[in-house]
């Protein structure tokens, strides 16, 4: 299965990017374990673990949406029968240019979280083992495939109590996962490939100067691109970016807002966010004095 993930990436590099990054196979720069957020597992409630990943420096391993090269790292579960487990809670990802390659991910000692929902029937003093096993891609200058298969036992008891080591890490990791806001909304003008995004406030402690932003597409409709400087129009901001050739014509968007210095004082730098597409260029923008507002 590996090697199948690899010649893809191969393959993806070449026709995303007409660069191909260096493989190799043998190595290992990353680390991976399984971790809770709390010492045992209730029946009927909802467990938080984490995939554990600690990268070499300099190393790093991808986001569900790679970029223009790069594999997202998966997690396939095995669970003791009315166990489920969720969907990764992705945090942000960083932008990285390697030789001219751009690609969306992860350095550093990372958690990627996901909740398990325990069932009500789950048999009080038992021990249940969550096994998972784990892909990625880890990449400097060169690219290596890395796997693992993971096991993590806990207790089943009536309560629990948090981790003292992990569960505040789990805590702030989970504060870093972007989430829908209602300060700002934002809708895409389509001109052939090219996509105006224009960032609406609708908050007055929303930011609208000197903003580095971007547009991390999560299905890949759009092309990564570097942080950019945001225009004014109007009351909005708007930025251009350039829809994937193999998009087709979507009518909405879905991924994260990126401000470099956060989109209001004290706010997130990413929000998770879905934007409407319409095809021409953008109008008028009514901003929040009640006024239209010229781009």
């Amino acid at each position: 299965m590996i090697l199948r993930h690899v010649l893809l990436a191969l393959v993806l590099g070449f026709f995303c990017t007409g660069r191909v990054l260096a493989f190799s196979f043998g190595e290992k720069h990353v680390a991976a374990s399984l971790v809770a957020e709390h010492t045992a597992l209730v029946p009927g409630k909802t467990a938080t673990v984490a995939l554990r990943l600690v990268h070499d420096e300099h190393w790093h391993t991808y986001w569900k949406n790679p970029g223009e090269a790069g594999l997202a790292t998966t997690i396939k579960w095995t669970l003791p029968a009315g166990y489920a487990a969720g969907p990764i809670q992705w945090p942000a990802p960083e932008i990285t240019d390697t030789g001219g390659v751009l690609t969306y991910g992860y350095g550093g000692d990372l958690l990627l979280l996901v909740d398990v929902a325990v069932p009500t029937d789950a048999v009080l003093g038992a021990n249940v083992t969550l096994r998972a096993e784990v892909d990625w891609l880890m990449c400097k200058e060169a690219c290596i495939p890395g796997a693992a298969q993971l096991e993590l036992t806990l207790p089943v008891a009536a309560t629990s109590v948090a981790d003292a080591n992990w569960a505040p890490r789990i805590a702030a990791a989970r504060a870093a996962v972007p989430a829908p806001t209602d300060k700002l909304a934002a809708r895409a003008y389509r001109t052939a490939r090219e996509l105006t995004i224009r960032v609406e406030p609708r908050d007055p402690a929303v930011r609208r100067e000197g903003l580095m932003v971007a547009y991390f597409d999560e299905n890949g409709a759009v092309e990564a691109r570097a942080l950019q400087p945001a225009r004014a129009a109007g009351g909005a901001l708007e930025f251009t970016v350039t829809q994937a050739e193999s998009a087709g014509a979507p009518r909405e968007l879905a991924g994260l807002l990126v401000a470099e210095s956060g989109w209001w004082p004290g706010g997130p730098k990413a929000v998770s966010i879905r934007i409407p597409v319409q095809d021409g260029r953008p109008g008028r923008f009514r901003c929040a004095r009640c006024r239209d507002c010229s781009p």
